[in-house]
């Protein structure tokens, strides 16, 4: 029965992991490894939530860039039509 909890506990912070950018399978075997709750708070401390001055949360992208978390991606541009 505990270690039935505990893996489910380290499935649910993996499953936490995949919301704030991190890999799944990282954090599952992280969870495993130490503990559930050692790999919760390092998360946290690893993947932090950007918020801007509106309140917004925006999601942090590789190389720096960010974007709202509800935008899309850009649509890609035919070879004939002009840029903006």
């Amino acid at each position: 029965m505990i270690v039935g909890l505990y893996i489910l506990f380290a499935i649910l912070v993996g499953l936490l992991a995949i919301g704030r950018g991190g890999g799944f399978f990282l954090y599952f075997i992280l969870s495993i490894v130490v503990s559930p709750i050692i790999a919760l708070i390092i998360l946290i401390m690893a993947t932090p939530v950007v918020v801007d001055l509106d309140g917004n949360v925006v999601k942090r992208r590789r190389f720096g860039r960010t974007m709202p978390a509800n935008a899309s991606p850009p649509a890609a541009v035919e070879s004939g039509a002009p840029r903006v």
